[in-house]
């Protein structure tokens, strides 16, 4: 959970949100159990009305951040990752005769 925490906004926005209209939650005779009942359509459900669209929102977010991260993750262990020496051609740079060498060698 601590890994998804950047996430728990949905959750929250899912547990506030309304019943959409025509929605009404009702209880069911003898267990009391919770079901959500559109008095337009007919139609029931045991899930809040609105719980697949933050389900679906989950698991784009999820899936995004999940990118950002490997993307963060291959600049930091990427040496040089977004930097280019000289004109980006992936030659080595002028005066160099082709080998690279450490700082003070001749």
């Amino acid at each position: 959970l601590e890994a998804e925490k950047d996430l728990m906004w949905i959750a929250r926005e899912g547990l506030k949100a309304p019943l959409p209209e025509h929605w009404k939650p009702c209880k069911t005779p003898g267990t009391g159990d919770i079901y959500y009942f559109n008095f337009q359509t007919g139609d029931s459900v045991w899930e809040h009305p609105c719980d697949e669209h933050y389900k679906s929102l989950y698991a784009a977010e999820k899936a995004k951040l999940a990118k950002r991260k490997a993307e963060e993750r291959r600049r930091a262990f990427t040496p040089g990752a977004g930097k280019t020496i000289g004109s980006g051609s992936g030659s080595t740079p002028s005066g160099s005769g082709g080998a690279l060498k450490p700082a003070g060698s001749l």
